[in-house]
């Protein structure tokens, strides 16, 4: 059973925030017995720390494989240990896998995935019942996402960003004339990639009146605290 670099081939990048991001897809190829998929433990390289990626998931089209791994390692590893419902790969096929993760955090750090070492992939051929050397070689050459070169190829996460958007339990409907301490709308906000300092906030209003004190003490709350 081979396996090879499918995607990336050319440096990207990506936004902290988005969940379910692929970032790698590789192949593995299988010419002669049905072949068992035991074990992969994926290294990630870069400047990227533990923590700032989350969620790995294993894909084969729109099924995943085996259970999700919410963190990486403290050595930065990701291992999906398939023992126990191995993914098969029937003689003659070439199946795609593709790897996923949540990016939380991590602005301008880079990452790639990798299979480090033979011992790294372990395959168990169904028709003799052996394992397999790694891609069938007594030396092992690493796998990694790489361009024409060929040569390494990373993502690198975005700036952090503020995402705004309406609470779910915003008030809706109408205010009688003369109420006091009315809580008239409700917004959350989620800051992706890193920290982020809101310093200015201009808050307006419209309304069918020419009247200007239809609002009176507006005061604004987070987290119920002024």
């Amino acid at each position: 059973l081979a396996f090879a670099n499918v995607t990336p081939a050319a440096a990207g990048t990506v936004d902290p925030g988005t969940t379910g991001f692929e970032f790698w897809r590789f192949s593995a190829t299988n010419s002669n017995q049905d072949v068992e998929i035991r074990k992969l433990n994926i290294t990630l390289v870069g400047s990227i720390n533990v923590g700032d990626l989350k969620n790995f998931s294993l894909w084969a089209g729109a099924t995943q494989v085996g259970s999700t791994v919410v963190d990486m390692a403290s050595d930065k590893t990701v291992t999906f240990d398939l023992a126990s419902a191995p993914y098969v790969v029937t003689k003659g096929q070439v199946k795609n896998l593709s790897l996923k993760a949540d990016i939380v955090s991590g602005t301008t750090r880079t990452f790639r995935a990798s299979f480090q070492n033979s011992s790294d992939i372990v395959t168990y051929d169904k028709g003799y019942n052996v394992f397999l050397k790694a891609n069938g070689l007594d030396s092992y050459t690493l796998i990694q996402p790489v361009d024409a070169t060929p040569a390494a190829v990373n993502y690198t996460i975005n700036f952090g960003t503020l995402t705004q958007t309406l609470a779910t339990d915003s008030p809706t409907g109408n205010i009688a004339d003369g109420s006091t301490n009315v809580v008239f709308a409700k917004f959350s906000w989620k800051a992706n990639g890193e920290d982020i300092k809101v310093s200015n906030l201009a808050v307006s209003s419209t309304s069918a009146s020419s009247v200007d004190n239809i609002l009176a003490n507006v005061r604004l709350l987070v987290n119920g605290s002024q």
